[in-house]
């Protein structure tokens, strides 16, 4: 994991956001995709720290390229439709509430990661060699 943070002059909290994002990478590929185990499971809990530690790496950088400013809005824009879609289901009663919220966040964790790849590889944060290792250390794992 150490080959993944050397840089000539990576800041701290650029190694944490990298770690915790590496984390949700390897938890996604590891852990099944089951939303019934609430928010103290280990993919819940990458998601989380990933959803801390991203957006407090983007303000430390003082600036924003034009398009990780789309792919924010891109992220405020699907958790707007994501819970006008829980509003509905709850309204309509189509599901329990246990479950509509279970659906939303496996949605909100699955779309979200998009966003982040996209945003910290945008911002020159992850590189494509960088992401298929860890990708492939997650599918490496999981068939173990």
């Amino acid at each position: 994991m150490s080959s993944f943070l050397k840089k000539t002059h990576i800041a701290p909290l650029e190694k944490l956001t990298i770690f915790f994002y590496a984390l949700l990478l390897l938890s996604g590929t590891i852990i099944p995709s089951d939303g019934g185990h609430g928010l103290l499971n280990p993919k819940s809990l990458t998601f989380i720290l990933s959803s801390a530690t991203i957006p407090l790496y983007l303000l430390s950088l003082g600036r924003l390229k034009s398009s990780t400013l789309f792919y924010l809005f891109a992220t405020v824009m699907t958790l707007l439709f994501l819970s006008l879609h829980l509003l509905i289901s709850t309204v309509t009663e189509v599901t329990t509430l246990s479950g509509s919220l279970d659906q939303l966040k496996l949605f909100v964790i699955t779309l979200f990661f998009l966003l982040y790849t996209l945003i910290l590889y945008e911002e020159g944060t992850l590189t494509f060699r960088r992401f298929v290792t860890l990708f492939a250390y997650g599918n490496f794992t999981y068939i173990c």
